[in-house]
């Protein structure tokens, strides 16, 4: 169960977001504007929170750049939502530390998605700070691929260089980019490429792996792209 902010002064649509998470049960807590959205941060920190771009505060930006300037940001992810879709304002929000950009009048589902996805990636930041946090053991640096039966591959380690990785994982997971994945033949590729496909956008659809380097050089293009 997760703690989820509302901020926004449409009462109808916090209602009908509340009700939303309250079935995935989550708990709901609500302000009609910034002022009030700052006292509940302070008083019952959120997991997540979804914030109007306009509020009371600043008149735009406000909030955001109130949890910017208090470090809340980072472990609190931002999903804006406003009936203003300019590219000023979206490019705006990502700057201040917003974590995702939608436009009323917002579709259930996609909310609802967007969400899950943010919550994922507080516990995959999370689980990097614990790793951060622990010592070495014996001083040596420590690094596996597990797969576990109901979450499928896990990335643990404590090196550095695994850190790292972890942090851009998570960063990386929820763009559109393409990702080239580099490193010699047995230092965990393709369980980094799953772990990135199960916490993207694209986690509902197939993954596929397809070995070129097993495939007759003259073969490739008709086994990628058909005859």
């Amino acid at each position: 169960m997760a703690t989820v902010l509302l901020i926004d002064d449409d009462q109808s649509l916090r209602e009908t977001l509340a009700e939303l998470f309250r079935g995935e049960g989550h708990k709901v807590i609500q302000a009609s504007g910034g002022e009030d959205a700052v006292g509940l941060m302070q008083s019952t920190p959120p997991d997540v929170a979804l914030c109007d771009w306009r509020n009371d505060i600043d008149g735009r930006a406000g909030v955001l750049r109130f949890m910017q300037c208090e470090g809340i940001i980072r472990s609190v992810p931002v999903i804006v939502l406003t009936a203003y879709g300019d590219a000023e304002s979206r490019v705006q929000a990502m700057q201040l530390g917003a974590y995702d950009f939608l436009v009323k009048p917002i579709d259930l589902d996609t909310v609802m998605s967007t969400v899950n996805r943010a919550l994922e990636h507080v516990s995959l930041q999370r689980s990097l700070e614990r790793l951060q946090s622990e010592r070495f053991r014996d001083g040596r640096l420590s690094v596996r691929a597990e797969v576990n039966e109901d979450q499928g591959e896990q990335l643990v380690g404590r090196s550095p260089v695994w850190i790292d990785a972890f942090k851009k994982v998570g960063q990386v997971a929820q763009t559109d980019l393409a990702v080239l994945l580099e490193g010699a033949t047995g230092t965990g590729k393709e369980v980094v490429a799953r772990v990135l496909h199960r916490n993207s956008r694209r986690s509902s659809g197939p993954f596929v792996t397809v070995n070129c380097a097993a495939i007759p050089e003259d073969l490739v293009e008709s086994e990628l792209f058909g005859h």
